[in-house]
């Protein structure tokens, strides 16, 4: 007799009213499940507020922990487990509604701290990127180790126009300028 759980487990055929109450109480268990859920959204929402300022550019700020990168930090409980998600992130879910796999919550604004769902919209990574290159946002610069720093790029810039070229090599010794002397 292992296992656990009433007649079902133990090969016994149970009665109507048995199966009954269970679909009964398994209908009521997950109907307090969804009511849990809606209620979560409402406590989202309190906590998204009490971290929050306006601020008169129409941003609402994230005054809450933030990530290294400058988002926002909101601690998620919620389905039984904890992780940190992005402010924004949650803030998209409580106003506007469930983010679909695979898209990113992105901002109109450009600041990183903004939680106001009308500076926010979903796009894939291509849309965000394509995004901050509209918007200057992105120079290349970016990137960890980019082949030329930006004060390496404007002296390379000024040798070319005054006629001096140079050979400048990256750590891993791609070639980035040429060098040739005026005679």
């Amino acid at each position: 007799m292992a296992g656990r759980g009433g007649p079902m487990n133990r090969g016994i055929k149970q009665s109507v009213t048995w199966i009954e109450n269970r679909n009964r109480s398994i209908r009521a268990t997950w109907a307090r499940k969804r009511a849990s859920i809606r209620g979560d959204l409402s406590r989202l929402e309190r906590r998204l507020r009490h971290h929050m300022m306006p601020a008169l550019s129409g941003c609402w700020l994230w005054t809450g922990s933030k990530f290294p990168n400058g988002y926002g930090c909101f601690s998620d409980r919620r389905f039984d487990r904890h992780r940190s998600v992005g402010a924004h992130r949650i803030a998209w879910e409580v106003w506007r509604g469930k983010i679909p796999q695979g898209l990113f919550v992105c901002h109109s604004c450009d600041i990183k701290a903004c939680i106001n769902p009308d500076h926010l919209f979903l796009g894939t990574a291509s849309d965000n990127t394509q995004d901050g290159w509209r918007k200057g946002r992105l120079t290349g610069l970016h990137l960890r180790n980019p082949v030329v720093k930006e004060k390496a790029l404007s002296t390379i810039r000024q040798m070319y126009r005054d006629g001096i070229l140079v050979t400048i090599h990256d750590s891993s010794g791609r070639l980035v300028g040429r060098k040739r002397a005026i005679t």
